[in-house]
């Protein structure tokens, strides 16, 4: 690649998750005051603190739109940006995670259940992450030098679609990983032989 760089949703809006245990959402804009105040965000890998690949101040950018906050961040030819390109290229990390401080919050009812919706925030820093926990947050691999710009694929649904598709792909690995599971418990040795599991889980007597 001649101008490698990541880009993606750090976050989606509307999209319900956990956090500390309370059902969060973040509200289109929440962000707005602090990305005007232009203030450092940080890039790093799993939210390590010793992990840290670049900032605003370095070349990351964001786009904040009515789906959520896309970013763009041109790889540094460093260490650290060699192996930002390793992980996100060989799908080692394909989400992203963010790290904010909750300003104003209220609480609505969706599905039966009380949410925490986000109305202002500080975005802190985002990482790349093996499993975020907001949904179609995700990072890919472009080429600077050969892909439309950010604003361009945000516009045609790329950023979108992208989202989706890694999340997709997400769901797959974690249920292959947990019929891995299920298929290792079946090894496992009994006085009859061995210990079989069905599809949800369940013990199936050997014959």
């Amino acid at each position: 690649m001649k101008r490698p760089a990541v880009r993606g949703y750090a976050t989606t809006y509307g999209s319900v998750f956990t956090h500390k245990g309370v059902l969060t959402a973040l509200l289109q804009g929440c962000f707005s005051a602090s990305l005007a105040r232009r203030d450092e965000v940080k890039f790093q890998l799993e939210h390590e603190d010793h992990s840290v690949f670049g900032s605003t101040h370095s070349g990351l950018a964001f786009i904040d739109g009515p789906e959520g906050l896309a970013f763009e961040f041109p790889i540094p030819k460093t260490q650290h940006g060699a192996i930002l390109l390793s992980m996100v290229a060989s799908g080692d990390r394909p989400d992203i995670s963010i790290s904010a401080d909750i300003l104003e919050s209220t609480t609505r009812e969706f599905q039966g259940h009380e949410v925490r919706v986000v109305t202002k925030a500080t975005l802190r820093e985002i990482s790349a992450c093996r499993d975020g926990a907001i949904s179609e947050s995700h990072v890919r691999l472009v080429d600077l030098a050969e892909v439309p710009s950010l604003k361009e694929e945000l516009a045609s649904g790329m950023v979108s679609f992208m989202g989706r598709h890694n999340e997709r792909m997400t769901k797959g690995k974690a249920r292959a990983a947990r019929f891995a599971s299920l298929l290792d418990q079946a090894e496992v040795a009994t006085p009859r032989g061995r210990l079989v599991y069905n599809v949800d889980g369940q013990p199936v007597a050997p014959d």
